[in-house]
This record gives C-alpha cells, sequence and structure tokens, in this order.
C-alpha cells in the first residue's frame, strides 16, 4: 500500500479553542494554525490608519503702513490721530498632502472685534472639520460656532478656498469662475485724512490707480480735495 503523505500547509480555523497544532517539516516546535488563518486574512483585508487631519495655524501680525492712516472716527484735536500699525490675525490651513491655504482677519472695533477675539474664535475651530475638498460645508460648521466674528470666519473663507483653488491646480479667480483679467477689474486706493501737503504726495503714490477715495471729516476737507 502506497504511504499517503501529509501537506505542509496549515488548514484554517475559525475557533480558537479548537485550533490544532502543527508540526511543520524541519521545526522544532509546532505551531497554531489559527496564527497563520489570522495572518492570510490580515493581507486580505486592506490596512488602515489614522493619520492627522487638517492643520490650523493662527499668529498675529502687525502690518507697517506706508503713510500714517486716519479717518474722521480717529481724528484728533489738532488734526493729529491715526496709526501707523495694523494688526491682523493670519489663519493658515495645512491638509495631509501638505497643500496650505491661507487667509487674514482685520477686525475692526467698530463691529465689536479685535485681533483678541479672533484668535478666540479660531482656537475653537475643529481643524479636522475643515477640508478643502468642501469649502462651502466647512464654512458652514465654522459659522455656527458663534454670532459674529466675521473678521475671523473671513480669514476661514479665504484660506479655504485659497487651499481647494491650489488643490485643483487653478488660480482662485479661476476656480471661482470670476473670469478675472487685468485692466479689466480694478479696485480703489484710499487716502486717509492728512494735511494738503500729505494728500499730495499720496495721490502722487498712488497715480497707478484708476480710482482714488479721499477721506473726509476734517476740517480742511476742502483744502484737501483742492490738493
Amino acid at each position: 500500500m502506497r504511504a499517503q503523505t501529509r501537506k505542509s500547509h496549515p488548514r484554517t480555523v475559525r475557533n480558537a479553542a479548537t485550533a490544532p497544532r502543527v508540526r511543520f517539516p524541519g521545526q522544532d516546535e509546532p505551531r497554531d494554525t489559527l496564527f497563520w488563518g489570522a495572518l492570510l486574512e490580515l493581507h486580505r483585508r486592506p490596512i488602515s490608519a489614522s493619520v492627522p487631519g487638517m492643520k490650523l495655524r493662527i499668529w498675529r501680525y502687525d502690518l507697517q503702513l506706508a503713510h500714517r492712516w486716519t479717518i474722521a472716527r480717529g481724528l484728533e484735536p489738532g488734526g493729529t490721530g491715526g496709526k501707523t500699525t495694523s494688526q491682523v490675525v493670519l489663519a493658515e490651513l495645512t491638509d495631509n498632502d501638505g497643500i496650505v491655504g491661507l487667509g487674514e482677519a482685520a477686525p475692526s472695533s467698530r463691529y465689536g472685534e479685535t485681533t483678541d477675539t479672533a484668535v478666540a474664535f479660531l482656537e475653537r475651530v475643529d481643524a479636522n472639520r475643515l477640508s478643502f475638498a468642501d469649502p462651502a460645508s466647512s464654512l458652514e460648521y465654522a459659522r455656527s460656532l458663534a454670532p459674529g466674528q466675521f473678521a475671523a470666519k473671513g480669514a476661514l473663507d479665504v484660506a479655504l478656498f485659497d487651499g481647494a483653488a491650489r488643490r485643483a491646480g487653478k488660480p482662485l479667480h479661476t476656480y471661482l469662475g470670476l473670469g478675472f483679467a487685468e485692466n479689466k477689474h480694478v479696485t480703489s486706493f484710499s487716502i486717509g485724512i492728512a494735511t494738503p501737503e500729505i494728500i499730495t504726495q499720496k495721490t502722487r503714490a498712488a497715480e497707478s490707480y484708476p480710482v482714488l477715495k479721499l477721506k473726509l471729516g476734517s476740517p480742511r476737507d476742502r483744502d484737501n480735495l483742492g490738493a
């Protein structure tokens, strides 16, 4: 009678309590077939691992203004007042692929907002709920966190769409379908309250702008307009 040979491969088992132990050729110690069955099952399944989501970085930045900026609300007796720096809050979003979107919050005390309130709002944001793939839903979540705080929400708005456009490999205006064209879409240049001499200097420096906006509210408005 011909001798039967044993296969060297263990069979798959489902019950650990009844898993037989087998010895492979050349091995001194038997191995549980449960181990090999689990290993085969592991190779059949897709492996997933938790990865960090969107990251949000927040910091304050002082903009050094080219000229003192004064408006009627900040004008002091004698024509003084205004500011030479403007503090803003920057919000930087970075996704798992390293794509970065950047936004800026420029809060105004006129609306009860400061850089402190902007930072406080942004620190409440769960960055994992933001996505360049779905800016609209991301913004809906951000708006639900608190009323107001439009400057901070605006920073997230810009950062999300900046990142979405970079993700799509397009300029932001193209991504938004705005059809932007050089020399077709223009902006104005604002000139704050100052002396007529300073107004003249500012006007000459801004001659490349097609539209100038002059702030009023000082006793010398007529002289400033004449400058």
